[in-house]
């Protein structure tokens, strides 16, 4: 909450050439100045319907497996907010890599089991 305001004498100044849609393109939402990482996520048939026609990020590359299931694949800065997406999809999403997603995944559910 805002409990008061002060105007500072400096100035910002845009730069002419700035972007946003460049600056945040590699992005999941807003993190960026991370490296890119390939992030590959299997959906359970259960909630692919949800996603088969959606596009998520402009790097998406979306496969329709046999058994109903999607696997989405991504190139994002960073894993952080995708992790979130993630993590909001329970268990009908597992991340097929890279490890280290996978791994900060399961760390996070155990934390979301015990209460920590």
């Amino acid at each position: 909450q805002i409990r008061s305001i002060k105007i500072m004498p400096d100035k910002f100044n845009i730069q002419k050439d700035f972007s946003p849609e460049k600056f945040f393109a590699d992005s999941w939402q807003l993190a960026e100045g991370h490296p890119l990482t390939k992030v590959v996520v299997k959906l359970d048939k259960s909630i692919a319907r949800w996603f088969r026609d959606r596009i998520l990020h402009p790097s998406q590359k979306t496969k329709e497996n046999k058994d109903g299931s999607l696997t989405l694949s991504f190139k994002v800065a960073g894993t952080d907010e995708i992790k979130r997406w993630i993590l909001s999809q329970g268990g009908c999403a597992y991340v097929v890599e890279p490890k280290s997603l996978r791994e900060e995944i399961v760390k996070e559910a155990k934390k979301m089991i015990k209460g920590d």
